[in-house]
């Protein structure tokens, strides 16, 4: 399943009138989104504290030498929050690190 299948299976499930995604979404993720719901997505505002977590989380990534078929083909390569469809063990790994660290909080 690719980003926009997705998206058009979670519209089509729950039909929102508005679709919220992170500020620092990637932009096949935010093109895939208008397509398939027709809505403009609004961002929501993310902390410094969770730019700097995030960019933890893109050495966390970039450590595992990921090729363009791993993100779902080379349109959506670097679109990280498409791992979460592609390479779902990678993400619950990387989770697990954190919880092993004495994480509290992973969003």
């Amino acid at each position: 399943m690719n980003a926009r299948s997705a998206i058009a299976t979670l519209v089509q499930l729950l039909r929102p009138a508005r679709v919220w995604l992170p500020a620092y979404a990637c932009e096949s993720l935010l093109q895939a989104t208008r397509v398939v719901s027709g809505l403009v997505p609004s961002y929501y505002p993310v902390s410094a504290e969770l730019r700097i977590e995030s960019t933890e989380w893109l050495d966390q990534i970039q450590a595992r030498d990921l090729s363009a078929a791993d993100f779902g083909g080379p349109a959506l390569e670097g679109c990280n929050e498409n791992l979460n469809l592609t390479r779902p063990e990678v993400i619950r790994a990387i989770h697990e690190a954190y919880l092993d660290a004495g994480a509290d909080l992973i969003s």
